[in-house]
């Protein structure tokens, strides 16, 4: 490699080129190779350059992936966060407001179906269904639905609906057979306590039918079973029962 050292070259001064010419090409010579280093430098640092490029964008991709697994647990971990959130928004059902919604109800869940026989007027006191509380303000112009459930003759009143009063759907059953009267007890309690749980249902039943049994006309309220909300009366022969609370 040529250092930039001027040479004697015998030619050119066999040719007649002077000294200076001499000095002045072999200057241009060493120029040459001068440039040339610069470039072959330039070129290894434009090469360590694209290779410290290539580097810090491995890395930052690495460092990017490497991230990229914890973002999509978070994700995870979040939907699995909002499913549990779901899960513990428990829906609601609501007590039957109207005749026919008890009805419905109430035939869904058994096999000896309450049977429609005739509609009145609550009030109405020529009506061979007119109860003594029918008098009532409460019941002025309400409708009734009279039946039969099986042996038992029944019959299904709505009212209530004024003065900031929830409407009520109010049951009457009249049957000889007590073992009869209890099964649409526990029957109508289904019904008018959607949301109380099944072990607390059977748990009231059981301590109102016993009482029933032994002697008492037990009184249907209850204040020990939550989502137990009734009114009424269960006796030997006969059953009032209705959920005033609305829920």
């Amino acid at each position: 490699m040529n250092m930039g050292v001027a040479s004697y070259d015998s030619s050119q001064v066999a040719t007649g080129n002077s000294s200076a010419e001499v000095a002045v090409q072999a200057a241009g010579d060493a120029g040459s190779s001068s440039d040339a280093a610069e470039a072959d430098s330039a070129k290894q640092d434009d090469g360590s350059d694209n290779a410290g490029d290539a580097a810090s964008e491995e890395k930052g991709q690495a460092a990017e992936n490497a991230s990229s697994p914890s973002d999509a647990a978070e994700a995870d971990s979040g939907q699995r966060g909002s499913g549990s959130d779901n899960s513990d928004s428990v829906p609601t059902a609501s007590v039957p407001k109207t005749n026919d919604d008890f009805i419905d109800a109430y035939n869904s869940l058994t096999d000896t179906p309450f049977v429609k026989e005739a509609n009145y007027t609550a009030n109405d006191k020529d009506s061979p269904y007119y109860r003594t509380e029918f008098r009532l303000p409460a019941f002025k112009d309400v409708s009734g639905v009279h039946g039969s459930i099986g042996g038992a003759s029944a019959d299904i009143v709505c009212y209530g609906g004024s003065w900031g009063r929830e409407k009520c759907v109010r049951v009457y059953v009249d049957d000889k057979d007590s073992e009869e009267l209890a099964g649409i007890f526990r029957t109508c309690v289904e019904v008018l306590c959607p949301n109380a749980s099944e072990e607390d249902r059977e748990a009231y039943e059981s301590e109102v039918i016993e009482q029933q049994k032994d002697g008492y006309d037990p009184s249907l309220a209850s204040g020990n079973y939550e989502g137990i909300d009734l009114n009424g009366y269960l006796q030997h022969r006969s059953l009032m029962i209705e959920n005033t609370k609305g829920e």
